[in-house]
């Protein structure tokens, strides 16, 4: 999953622990500097569906977990889960 904010600053990607052998969860990145921000780890083993907040402050996003999906808010400014 792809996904640009809509100021376009941020792009978040994801990446499936089922695809790839590298720790699944989402990355942000800083486009106009092109480096990573944030990290978003945990023992996911797939991500779908990404979404920014209209002010790009959280990120959603779904995980699934033992084969349950789940919801998660990721608070960009304190770069740690508000919710899931």
């Amino acid at each position: 999953q792809v996904e640009f904010s809509p100021h376009s600053r941020l792009l978040a990607t994801s990446i499936n622990s089922v695809a790839n052998k590298a720790q699944a969860g989402v990355r942000v990145w800083n486009v106009p500097q092109g480096t990573l921000q944030q990290v978003t780890g945990s023992a996911v083993t797939a991500i779908y569906r990404l979404a920014f907040s209209r002010d790009s402050s959280l990120l959603g996003f779904t995980t699934v977990v033992n084969n349950q999906s789940q919801l998660h808010l990721w608070n960009l400014r304190d770069r740690k889960l508000q919710a899931n």
